[in-house]
């Protein structure tokens, strides 16, 4: 009787443990807002539905409308949130002050991938440096390298070919050739005017990267957002008191009031200023490759290739080196986030662990195998048409489902699993293959195959102790984001398009009426505080 009963306690035992694994991989969706999505991404994709197929898990995507900083403020007012959360800045900041997402560190720890994944640089998703705090994953890729050489200064590939690839070097030979440029062809073919430059400044966020970041990568200043920061002192200043800032306003000025700079720069959209780049009028951007993707994908749909922009290593002078190489290293701090209300957040979990195993990252980088890549030889290669619809067209990407894989989890470039492929479809093979005809001229002229050879070595410039400055959290209840958020949103979109439009006369009395303006609003006080929590992150990573 007793072996009876037995017996039947285990039959039990077992068809409870089955119903709970069948109810552990029923489908389910979780909400997902990102504070870097600019459109729709329907979850239903051919990678979308091969990942519900895999994990059982279908994401429900959000993104900002509006603008930034609008939509998580209101979030925690009403406290309602989605399942995941990708926030980043204040929004990150937000969201932990107001206890809205959960401690991730013990999920970590007896993860599956993520732990593994992330080995070494583990310690720089610990929040304030609490090995026992995490917030979030993801956002930008792990151990990448830096191929794909960003100038300071993009020149349209056909001015430098009109002239037989001349190499320039500084921003006032870039200025010649294109004034030379302009004089011989001042429309375009439909009778557009051509312009030096146009800078993406009116709508949203968008004048912090056009109007503020240029200033300091010309001159040879890494990028720390709104910062110059002493890497031996850890000494922080805004980068806008510094000297060397100034030239590129005094530039843009004499270029305004010329009439070389679109004159719609302060009141365009940023549809408007991507037809623009893609129609082929503006001759040069101080605009990041990524703001880059989609215009120039635009100019090889429209048949404008030799449009696409070449990147060579601009500064003011032969003496300040290109920091178009320059890695600050991963910095972690940012990424996805599983917020309190979130009804199954170890399930949540359990999928954002899946996208760092190998079979998460190969299939949101290759997509599917037979649709979007084959194995030859035991290697993953791109079909030949999948690789040019990803070249040349802008919706390619969102069509398949290749946009979900920023910003989960990311490896880098280069990085190969056991079967000898790499994990991401970026090559420097394909990177050449990719290059416009156009663009290859050039790098043949130049001596070169990539244009990363053109620039000092990643090497050649040290590691940052403490990251990118402008992903170190700022508590949002401070002093300093109150001054920051000044700086950002007033002070800088404000007095740098008045000295930029200032009439050459009265330039130099509006650069220092701004910087006064800048002194009087308590910057000084705010280098002071931002250095502490540059020199707070440094420790945090034994440095």
């Amino acid at each position: 009787m007793k072996r009876k009963i037995a017996c039947l306690i285990a039959l039990v035992m077992s068809f409870t443990l089955i119903a709970a694994v069948a109810a552990a991989e029923e489908p389910v969706t979780f909400t997902f807002y990102s504070e870097d999505g600019t459109r729709e991404q329907p979850w239903t994709t051919v990678i979308a539905q091969k990942i519900t197929e895999l994990t059982g898990v279908s994401l429900q995507f959000d993104y900002p409308v509006g603008g930034l900083g609008i939509r998580i403020p209101l979030m925690t007012a009403q406290r309602e949130y989605p399942d995941i959360i990708y926030g980043k800045g204040d929004g990150a900041a937000q969201l932990i002050e107001a206890e809205a997402v959960i401690n991730l560190a013990e999920m970590i720890e007896n993860s599956k991938y993520l732990k593994d994944f992330y080995g070494e640089l583990l310690p720089r998703l610990w929040y304030n440096g609490d090995p026992d705090v995490i917030y979030s994953v993801g956002a930008y890729a792990i151990w990448a390298p830096v191929w794909n050489a960003q100038s300071a200064l993009p020149i349209q590939a056909a001015v430098l070919k009109e002239f037989d690839f001349p190499m320039i070097r500084t921003v006032y030979e870039a200025e010649e050739l294109m004034r030379e440029y302009i004089k011989k062809y001042p429309t375009t073919p439909d009778g557009k005017p051509v312009y030096m430059l146009s800078l993406n400044n009116a709508d949203g966020w968008r004048y912090i990267i056009d109007l503020g970041n240029p200033s300091g990568f010309l001159a040879g200043f890494p990028d720390h957002g709104e910062w110059i920061i002493d890497e031996t002192t850890y000494e922080a200043t805004i980068k806008y008191l510094h000297p060397a800032i100034k030239e590129f306003y005094a530039w843009l000025n004499k270029l305004w009031n010329e009439g070389f700079i679109d004159p719609d720069c302060f009141t365009q959209t940023h549809d408007d200023w991507t037809a623009k780049m893609a129609n082929g009028q503006i001759l040069a951007t101080v605009s990041p490759q990524w703001m880059m993707n989609e215009p120039e994908q635009a100019m090889r749909q429209l048949g404008l290739e030799d449009r696409v922009y070449a990147h060579l290593p601009i500064t003011w002078s032969e003496d300040v080196k290109s920091i178009g190489t320059y890695d600050n290293g991963w910095s972690g701090g940012w990424g996805v986030m599983i917020t309190t209300s979130c009804a199954d957040p170890q399930r949540a979990f359990d999928y954002i662990d899946w996208t760092a195993s190998d079979e998460g990252l190969v299939l949101r980088n290759w997509g599917i195998e037979g649709i979007h890549y084959d194995v030859v030889d035991g290697i993953r290669v791109l079909k030949p048409e999948v690789q040019e619809a990803l070249r040349a067209d802008p919706d390619y990407g969102n069509s398949q489902g290749f946009d979900w894989a920023y910003p989960f989890p990311e490896i880098g470039d280069g990085i190969k699993d056991s079967t000898g492929s790499t994990y991401t479809r970026n090559t420097p093979k394909l990177i050449i293959e990719n290059y416009t005809e156009t663009n290859k001229e050039a790098l043949e002229a130049y001596g070169a195959t990539m244009w990363a050879d053109l620039f000092p070595a990643t090497t050649d410039f040290p590691l940052s102790p403490f990251g990118a400055a402008w992903q170190i959290d700022i508590p949002t209840d401070s002093e300093i984001n109150d001054l920051m958020t000044w700086v950002q949103s007033t002070w800088l979109p404000q007095e740098l398009a008045k000295c930029v439009m200032a009439s050459p006369e009265n330039f130099e009395a509006q650069w220092e009426a701004s910087q006064q303006l800048l002194i009087d609003g308590g910057v000084l006080r705010l280098n002071e505080m931002f250095t502490e929590l540059v020199k707070a992150k440094a420790a945090a990573w034994g440095n």
